[in-house]
């Protein structure tokens, strides 16, 4: 059954009266005319066959029937309420799957440590992550977002900028161990040295690779 306008007016009617006890309250509430309220309920009442308010020149009183009506509108009107707040907390929490692709190393390195926190604050979110270097089709693969390095070519995506990457090449001095090794094969310098690549974002500390 479809709950078209005309059956909407009619019930919210009853209810109004029903809990203020009268017709001109009733139209108050509604901000109706008492006697559009008073031809809503009779027209209820003739579409059901049945009496739903007795009526005096004193005051209004609901009959068995419209009494049992009054309680299952009553309910059903809870329930409404309650699906709209449903539906209102559906739309802030997040939920569903999240398909995220990161960088393998810095993904591993960085970001894996700070998923389950993240799982843990959004229980709704079903996780999914790939690791690979290499850059995804976001949308021909299904993918809600992705972290990538370098310059973003022209894209229709929405990107945002989270930090400077930076690759720092530095030397340090070999232990007494790797001094006492075989010299590499090539130009010697006066003093043993060994050669680190570091990955380093601000904020984050460095990992040596």
């Amino acid at each position: 059954m479809e709950l078209d306008q005309g059956r909407a007016d009619e019930y919210s009617a009853l209810l109004a009266v029903a809990r203020t006890g009268s017709f001109n309250a009733a139209g108050i509430a509604l901000a109706r005319h008492p006697t559009i309220v008073s031809k809503r309920i009779a027209a209820l009442e003739r579409r059901l066959g049945v009496r739903l308010i007795e009526r005096t020149t004193r005051r209004v009183r609901l009959t068995d029937v419209g009494a049992r009506l009054t309680e299952r509108l009553e309910n059903a009107a809870a329930a409404m309420f309650e699906a709209e707040q449903e539906a209102v907390a559906g739309g802030s929490e997040l939920r569903g799957r999240l398909r995220l692709a990161f960088p393998a190393a810095m993904g591993r390195l960085w970001l894996a440590p700070a998923l389950p926190d993240f799982a843990h604050q959004y229980p709704g979110l079903d996780i999914e992550v790939d690791y690979a270097e290499r850059f995804v089709d976001l949308v021909g693969e299904g993918f809600d977002a992705a972290l990538r390095l370098g310059t973003l070519g022209d894209s229709r995506l929405i990107a945002r900028k989270l930090a400077d990457h930076h690759i720092v090449l530095g030397v340090t001095k070999l232990s007494g161990a790797a001094r006492n090794s075989p010299p590499p094969q090539g130009p010697r310098s006066s003093q043993s040295a060994a050669i680190h690549g570091a990955s380093i974002i601000p904020g984050m500390e460095a990992a040596e690779r």
